[in-house]
């Protein structure tokens, strides 16, 4: 019996040996250098379990009343900074209570100021998270954003709130409003009825005939307190230069600019105000000069518009004459494909072009030729350029609107994308006065007025139209005008 308990308990030992080195063999324990056991094999998690319990993590921490996160204040004004310190915030704070807390910081870091600290209990702010304005809680943005964990550190950026736009002004045309131009408070219209009307605090000083075909677009020259020079063009392939007297309201027709063999259907003035570049559906850019031409100095004859008092006085309609001198082009430039939908002067002697082809130009004026070419993804139907931070927006057929930089040199020329509207995007334009804001129309009826630093939520919407928006323009700081298929032009105050 001995000897039997003895050879059952080698056997035993020998099984458990040879089990041991069977789950060495499945199992095997990596090792490194130093021949110690440092890790064990596991096998793989799948990724839809990872993310499954990501989910059930980040409910439950939203959920929790009493979960916190990390944030940090970055200000776009330096004159609004705070101490970039790292605070732990409740989950639950929405944009009026980040309000709260950034006030009282504000006022903190004030305290050691001798002069007077600023008032900020009159100021709201407005919060921008990961491109995107702040309308939730800060954990209905973190249940909508991936990527964000508890651990994670939000950078919150801040900007004084600007109230929002308020409706001024609604004036009723016989057609299609398609172009706006605003200047000192005087604001023109360019309408399908072939006609270019002229407002001041929204009273319609006088409409212009000229055209053989519907007005497409207008622009200022000029303006000052005795006469104003704009130029307006056309379905009749031409462009129109107009000389106006501000003190007995006349009219004149200086020159007519002839060469384009498809309608005109955009205008801009270079910063000089000396240079006038169009573009066309007979995909040619061509440059003007923008002095005005009597036909005295060339031997024609001139006669003079006035909105006189006769059978048309009550529509204020000055008559054109067919004695104005005609122009032709400082230079025509070709290279699209289709037609150019939108035209604006980046530089002195540098424009773009926007084009039904999906592309962008930009040509040197004095080169005679093209310097770059942008190519995007659907057809372009304008685009709005800014001095102040020198980038160009665009709006297209697939709802988007695109900030692009021509001059990165990262590789990435689109540096933003803005989607909002519901329909097809037909103008935007910059504020002349504001580097980060825009204005865009589109065919959902919706004037959106942005902020280029959130690229999902506009500032605020401007509504009133009843059909598609055909044009928009923010030359003046204080006017939003634009006009539309409803056959209304509408101007708001923009309060910026």
């Amino acid at each position: 019996m001995p000897q039997q308990n003895k050879g059952t308990r080698e056997t035993r030992s020998e099984s458990w040996k040879e089990e041991r080195r069977r789950r060495k063999t499945s199992h095997p324990i990596l090792t490194f250098g130093t021949g110690h056991r440092r890790s064990c094999f596991r096998p793989p998690i799948p990724s839809d379990s990872i993310h499954t319990s990501r989910a059930s993590t980040m409910t439950a921490m939203t959920e929790d009343k009493s979960a916190q996160i990390q944030v940090k204040f970055i200000a776009s004004d330096e004159s609004l900074a705070v101490p970039s310190t790292t605070f732990t915030v409740p989950l639950a704070l929405d944009a009026s209570g980040l309000e709260q807390l950034l006030k009282r910081l504000l006022a903190e870091s004030h305290d050691s100021i001798d002069e007077a600290p600023p008032t900020w209990s009159d100021q709201s702010f407005e919060f921008v998270l990961r491109g995107d304005f702040l309308r939730t809680s800060l954990a209905g943005f973190v249940q909508s954003h991936e990527g964000v964990t508890p651990e994670s550190v939000l950078e919150i950026h801040y900007f004084a709130r600007n109230p929002p736009p308020a409706p001024d002004q609604d004036v009723n045309h016989d057609d299609w409003v398609s172009g706006v131009s605003a200047l000192d408070g005087h604001v023109l219209t360019a309408c399908y009825d072939n006609t270019i009307a002229l407002f001041y605090d929204g009273h319609k000083l006088l409409t212009i005939p000229g055209h053989d075909g519907p007005a497409r677009d207008v622009v200022w020259i000029s303006l000052d307190e005795d006469q104003g020079v704009f130029a307006s063009s056309s379905h009749d392939q031409t462009v129109m230069l107009y000389q106006w007297n501000a003190r007995t309201r006349a009219i004149d027709v200086m020159n007519v600019c002839r060469g384009h063999e498809r309608s005109v259907d955009c205008l801009a003035v270079d910063r000089s105000r000396t240079l006038l570049a169009s573009g066309s559906f007979d995909t040619h850019l061509k440059i003007w000069s923008a002095k005005l031409q009597s036909p005295d100095e060339n031997g024609g004859s001139h006669e003079a518009l006035t909105n006189g008092s006769g059978g048309e006085s009550e529509k204020k309609k000055a008559r054109t004459s067919h004695k104005t001198l005609s122009r032709t082009p400082l230079v025509t430039l070709g290279g699209h494909k289709e037609g150019i939908s939108g035209v604006a002067w980046t530089e002195d002697n540098e424009v773009c072009t926007s084009s039904w082809d999906h592309t962008l130009k930009i040509w040197d004026f004095e080169m005679r030729g093209m310097k770059t070419e942008l190519v995007g993804n659907k057809s372009f139907f304008g685009l709005s350029y800014s001095p102040l931070n020198r980038t160009i927006l665009t709006c297209s057929a697939d709802r988007a609107i695109r900030l692009y930089d021509p001059r990165s040199k990262d590789g990435v020329l689109v540096k933003n994308q803005f989607t909002s509207h519901d329909g097809w995007v037909t103008c935007v334009d910059w504020c002349q006065e504001r580097e980060d804001l825009f204005i865009s129309g589109g065919h959902d009826t919706v004037v959106k007025m942005w902020d280029r630093r959130s690229c999902v939520t506009p500032l605020y919407d401007m509504k009133g139209h009843e059909d598609r928006i055909l044009c928009c323009d923010w030359s003046e700081k204080d006017m939003v005008v634009s006009g539309g298929a409803d056959n209304t032009m509408k101007i708001y105050k923009s309060n910026v």
